[in-house]
């Protein structure tokens, strides 16, 4: 079996290739991934979709309704289908989002925007789990690029508007994500490794061997014995992997996990399926204390902000510094694209052995230090619209949001690497735990924004305009747009 680090032989040569075709095709598809949720929730697309006073909460909350349905779906659902009819069934669902919010006007293009949700979020929820089942360097290419991802989305805003695209031209541009994302899935990654089966059989088959695992309790206690071996497996992460293109690998698959058999054809592949009841159990109980707690706070307190409170602290803090409302529009699209950017960079850090290698191996109680310097960040923003300080000047509002954004996909984008080297983990079940990742975001999503469209995006709204507006004409907490709030 070849290593990843490329040798002279001809297996060697095969393998490097397969890596880096992974390494270039996942690099690609986490661009795409996450690029839907930057173009339409940029300032210049929500005013396109006619939702009142722009607010961002009932597009966010259309958008979490159709996440919890794509999260749960290909979690427990999809799962059963292979990869590739996974994803074709993925990017209908966002084309056919993207036609439906392009032609229908307010509220019903929330219908679209929903079912666009359920497509790419049910992509995200298959996309990175399926990396496990790859070289490490598969899991930080499809991160690294996923950090891009939103950059991706709002750039093309920026580039249909010096395009002067108008309306059908800005939703055509959209539906290039999708088409591209099929195309990078079939054409550039090594698709050999993933079970081809009937997903009937598939699903038969990974069914009986993780019921056989789960019920031997010699197993279990196997795998409790030998958490150090999967330590070791996390300290040498940079070097150890190892992977061919024909789709062979060793009887316990990659990173020790119990995965493999011999299909039809003789060669190895991977099993995926979803786990038995008794497999749920034991991977949710690995998850519950050690991930959980820190993303919940993390995604809860970001999306209050991104959704209720975000917009007017910008469109407040800019107009106060002199700006119309396009202009302040304008400025807000470049303050998300430079955060973006500062993302970015956090993503670039996970290639870079000596600050990615080592964050990926820090214990995940780490990953609370982002989520509670972001959550006073936060918590400041939202005393200052209620009347604390002042609208802060332009260059404050650049700094404020950036920061913020790092800080979260800090947590967003380590989390899944620091799972692939926790010894505390059973690699039987890691594609199913970074799934209950996404769970948990979707959840947490869905429930924020009942809040947000309850309540606190209009009082947001209403406390920026009694503290702020009143400081003069030229003002606005809603980039001047008319709003009852």
């Amino acid at each position: 079996m070849a290593s990843v680090d490329g040798n002279s032989t001809k297996d060697g040569a095969t393998t490097n290739t397969c890596v880096w075709r992974d390494v270039a095709g996942f690099f690609i598809l986490g661009i795409l991934a996450d690029a839907l949720p930057g173009y339409f929730f940029s300032a210049t697309v929500l005013k396109l979709l006619s939702i009142p006073c722009g607010s961002v909460a009932p597009l966010s909350l259309s958008a979490d309704v159709g996440g919890v349905v794509g999260v749960f779906a290909a979690s427990f659902l999809l799962v059963k289908l292979s990869p590739e009819l996974r994803v074709c069934i993925n990017v209908a669902m966002q084309s056919l989002g993207i036609i439906l919010s392009w032609t229908l006007s307010y509220p019903s293009n929330m219908v679209g925007i929903a079912i666009l949700t359920t497509g790419f979020v049910a992509n995200l929820t298959t996309l990175l789990p399926l990396t496990v089942y790859k070289s490490d360097v598969a899991t930080r290419a499809y991160q690294v690029g996923f950090s891009a991802a939103p950059i991706l989305g709002i750039a093309l805003v920026e580039i249909g508007n010096a395009a002067g695209l108008k309306k059908n031209g800005l939703f055509a541009l959209a539906l290039c994500i999708p088409i591209v994302t099929t195309i990078s899935f079939y054409f550039i990654i090594d698709r050999s490794p993933w079970n081809t089966k009937t997903a009937k059989e598939d699903d038969a088959e990974q069914n009986k061997y993780d019921a056989e695992d789960v019920e031997d309790e010699n197993f279990i206690e196997s795998q409790d014995a030998n958490a150090g071996n999967t330590k070791e497996r996390g300290e040498n992460t940079d070097t150890h992997e190892q992977i061919q293109c024909d789709g062979k690998d060793d009887a316990n698959g990659v990173d020790g996990q119990k995965k493999s058999t011999v299909n039809n054809s003789g060669i190895e592949v991977f099993h995926r399926g979803s786990l038995p009841p008794e497999g749920l159990k034991r991977a949710a109980k690995e998850m519950v204390i050690r991930y959980w707690p820190a993303y919940t706070v993390c995604f809860a307190v970001n999306h209050i902000w991104s959704t209720s409170v975000m917009f007017p602290f910008q469109s407040s803090s800019l107009t106060f510094g002199g700006q119309d409302g396009d202009k302040a529009t304008n400025t807000s699209n470049e303050i998300l694209l430079l955060a973006h950017v500062a993302v970015f960079a956090t993503g670039i850090a996970i290639t870079i052995p000596f600050i990615g290698g080592r964050l990926s191996r820090v214990n995940p109680m780490a990953l609370w230090v982002p989520t509670l310097i972001q959550a006073a960040l936060i918590f400041s923003a939202v005393a200052g619209v209620h009347g604390a300080f002042s609208p802060l000047p332009v260059s404050a509002a650049y700094v404020f949001t950036i920061f913020v954004m790092a800080l979260f996909y800090s947590v967003y984008l380590y989390a899944p690497l620091i799972m692939r080297n926790d010894s505390a983990l059973t690699g039987q079940y890691l594609e199913f735990e970074i799934q209950t990742l996404a769970i948990v975001m979707n959840v947490i999503y869905l429930i924020t924004d009942i809040i947000a469209v309850v309540w606190a995006a209009d009082s947001v709204i209403h406390q920026c305009k009694a503290n702020y507006e009143s400081l003069g004409d030229d003002v606005s907490c809603t980039f001047f747009e008319s709003c009852d709030a």
